[in-house]
Order: C-alpha cells, then sequence, then structure tokens
C-alpha cells in the first residue's frame, strides 16, 4: 500500500510561487506594453503598424489567460493547503491525541 503526504506548508509555498509569478508576468507585460504601443505610435502609415498592434492584442489576451491560470492555481494550493490544516486539527481533537 503507497502512503499520500500531505505537506501543508509545501502547498502554501506553491501558492506563494504562483503569486510570484502572476505578479512577475503582469509587471513585464506593463514594460511590453508601454515599450510596444510606442513602437505602434512611432510607424504611422507602414504596414508593419498594424501587425504590431495585433501582437500586442494578442500577446495581452495571452498574458490574461496566463494570469488568470496561476491566480486560479495558487487559490487552489491555499485552499487545499488550509483544508488539510483543518482536517489534520480535527482528526486530532476526534482522537485526543493533540500535544502527545
Amino acid at each position: 500500500m503507497t502512503e499520500v503526504r500531505v505537506e501543508p506548508e509545501v502547498l502554501t509555498r506553491a501558492a506563494g510561487v504562483c503569486g510570484d509569478l502572476r505578479e512577475g508576468l503582469r509587471q513585464s507585460a506593463a514594460d511590453v506594453d508601454g515599450e510596444t504601443l510606442a513602437a505602434v505610435s512611432g510607424l504611422p502609415g507602414w504596414r508593419s503598424r498594424s501587425a504590431l498592434e495585433q501582437l500586442a492584442v494578442s500577446w495581452q489576451d495571452d498574458l490574461a489567460k496566463l494570469v488568470g491560470y496561476l491566480s486560479t492555481l495558487g487559490d487552489a494550493f491555499d485552499e487545499c493547503a488550509v483544508d488539510y490544516r483543518y482536517s489534520d486539527n480535527a482528526n486530532a481533537a476526534l482522537f485526543d491525541i493533540r500535544g502527545r
């Protein structure tokens, strides 16, 4: 039989990593958006302007999806850690083994 061991602290750290990645992506996107918009405004009348605008919109859409996924994943890790802690405490109370 295989034993499964869940450490809520590991889940909490994973949630933190998701949050850090999400914020890093948001910051990078802000930098890219500003630079891309500056490039777009500097290309009036050029065909590449339209392509660059489309690229920026696609990038923003993909980034929004990824940021949303990281938020959902981070929340799931956090909630799972809370649930495991609650379950561990409830089970310990049922068997009256706390502090032994």
